[in-house]
């Protein structure tokens, strides 16, 4: 009630009222009408990309997941995402939230119907609104990961400054270890925009009045038929709006990439994963700490399992006990300046990359320790920064631009590492017509005859992976990992070129990139561009050394991802 007159009785800007109040009985009923609409492209534009990317939705939600749906209606698009994650980790939790007790029996009777394998057992249907809801699927699941997914572009119902307020207090209620699948509407040509929310039928004109309708009554004051046929309903997209008795809607909620971006980072959350084109956006998001705790994870598991850490990666590198201690390291250093870096921050602060033909050729780093801490050391000494990480955010004393930085690096650090082990070399050969004269040298003296993944076992190659072994036959069709000396030889071998990083982007712009063979993300591909700063580049203050320590002429651009790429660096 005092949110209802609070917002009609706002003199400093336009009034409002609190979207639930718009998703009545009355109100369900026409927003389900409004779905069905030839205009209106929202639910056919989200439909359309669920179907595109659902395995790859369903790969993102760890299983044994609560599946929980805001505002689920009759759940018309969600059993695609059920079904998904059914096949993906063979049984599927779901609750649906809503505040129509009949939509919820339709949605249940859809999902039973049109999702294989869906157990009675394993379905809630929360009567309730959005906060409600949460806080019930918390107490039936007090420790599951909680996937939130919250379909349809309702977000953009709210302000912006209420989003973040909205995505704040829904962390508060089921806390950090949850997800949210955040799907909305691109900004786009307004004609289109309008088209779809002004309908020629009405249907999105009298779904507003509705909830007016609704925002009155609470307030106590009765609406009578005439009084609601004289409301005139607008749609606001920049444009002047009729004085007097005015029902409208502002296109607060159409998104670009930045506003997703702020809408995240603002309300404590990292975007993990995004499915985008011109008319529809869905993100994965995942608060801070969670999205920490799932990298950390992912990187405990490499190194658990890798067998002697005093091995080097790369001949030129450090150990890969190096590169566990550095991880936390780095974040600390970056995320925590105000803190009195330890001996063993200033030991693992930074890595070796020199030049390959040029190894005496190095950016400044620590001085190399004689002797490298031991497996045990190195683990508490990481134990003990990601405590003090995860308490610095519990008390928000990090940006989220760092909170992106750390979790990035670390990615990066263990995408490198995990393709570093899977090298091995043997006899082969190469042919010197085809290469620069200083490559084919350095491979020659190296003893490299082919490239670094494939072994030479009488007179058969075989090609390494990091999970297995094949015969080349066997992965003929598969991306080659190459350097970029390797791949420049074999282009002019066919009479071709490396693509520059401009090329790249506009191949995945037309309609020839679905023609290009696993261009995206089965392979980084390697660019003929020299990877140099952009016009107006500066030098983080928090980082300077990146990336300036590597603008030297000798590095390339890569584009693109490979298997192990996380999601969220990837780089089209």
């Amino acid at each position: 009630m005092h949110q209802v007159l609070e917002g009609l009785q706002n003199s400093q800007g336009n009034k409002e009222i609190p979207f639930s109040l718009l998703y009545d009985k009355k109100g369900s009923e026409l927003n389900e009408e409004i779905t069905k609409l030839e205009e209106h492209y929202p639910f056919l534009a989200e439909d359309h990309m669920q179907f595109q990317h659902v395995d790859e939705i369903a790969a993102q939600i760890p299983m044994h997941s609560v599946i929980v749906e805001l505002g689920c209606g009759t759940a018309r698009k969600t059993a695609k995402i059920l079904s998904a994650i059914q096949a993906c980790h063979g049984r599927c939790w779901y609750a649906g939230i809503d505040v129509s007790g009949p939509f919820l029996e339709e949605a249940y009777k859809n999902l039973m119907q049109n999702v294989d394998g869906l157990q009675h057992e394993d379905m809630d249907m929360v009567q309730a609104d959005y906060m409600e809801g949460l806080k019930i699927v918390r107490e039936h699941y007090p420790h599951e990961n909680v996937c939130i997914l919250w379909l349809g572009s309702s977000v953009g119902n709210l302000s912006a400054s209420a989003a973040v307020q909205f995505f704040r207090d829904a962390v508060a209620t089921v806390d950090t270890h949850c997800q949210i699948l955040l799907c909305a509407d691109m900004w786009k040509d307004q004609e289109r925009l309008r088209a779809a929310y002004y309908d020629k039928v009405g249907v999105t004109g009298l779904f507003i009045k509705n909830g007016m309708r609704n925002a009155l009554a609470l307030s106590g004051h009765d609406v009578s038929t005439k009084d609601e046929e004289s409301w005139i309903y607008e749609v606001d997209i920049n444009e002047h709006l009729h004085q007097g008795r005015v029902c409208w809607l502002k296109f607060q909620g159409n998104f670009t990439v930045g506003d997703f971006n702020h809408l995240a980072n603002e309300s404590g959350f990292v975007i993990d994963m995004a499915w985008r084109d011109q008319t529809w956006g869905m993100q994965m998001l995942i608060p801070f700490k969670e999205a920490y705790i799932r990298c950390w994870h992912a990187t405990d598991d490499f190194f658990r399992n890798l067998p002697d850490w005093s091995m080097k990666p790369i001949d030129d590198w450090h150990p890969f006990c190096f590169y566990y201690g550095h991880l936390p390291a780095f974040a600390e250093l970056k995320l925590l300046p105000n803190e009195v870096p330890t001996k063993f921050d200033v030991m693992f602060s930074q890595g070796i990359d020199p030049i390959v033909t040029k190894p005496f050729k190095c950016h400044g780093h620590p001085e190399v320790p004689v002797q490298w801490l031991k497996r045990e050391e190195i683990i508490e000494y990481v134990q003990h920064v990601r405590e003090e990480l995860m308490e610095a955010m519990d008390d928000a004393r990090i940006s989220a631009r760092l909170i992106n930085l750390a979790l990035e690096h670390e990615y990066m650090h263990l995408e490198t590492c995990i393709h570093a082990g899977a090298g091995t070399q043997e006899e082969g050969g190469y042919e010197e017509e085809f290469w620069q004269h200083v490559d084919f040298k350095f491979f020659k003296d190296q003893g490299h005859k082919h490239p670094a993944t494939w072994s030479k076992v009488h007179g058969e190659y075989y090609v390494h992976s990091v999970d297995s072994t094949d015969h080349w036959s066997k992965v003929a069709d598969q991306p080659v990992f190459v350097s970029l000396s390797e791949a420049e030889a074999f282009c002019h071998s066919v009479g071709c070129l490396i693509m520059t990083e401009s090329e790249y982007h506009q191949i995945l712009l037309s309609g020839y990139a679905t023609k290009v063979h696993k261009l995206r993300s089965d392979g980084w591909e390697w660019t003929s561009s020299v990877f140099q700063p952009f016009h107006g580049f500066k030098p983080m203050v928090e980082y300077p050394e990146y990336s300036s320590n590597f603008f030297n002429s000798s590095r390339y651009v890569l584009k693109g991802a490979s298997p192990l790429t996380h999601p969220k660096m990837w780089c089209d």
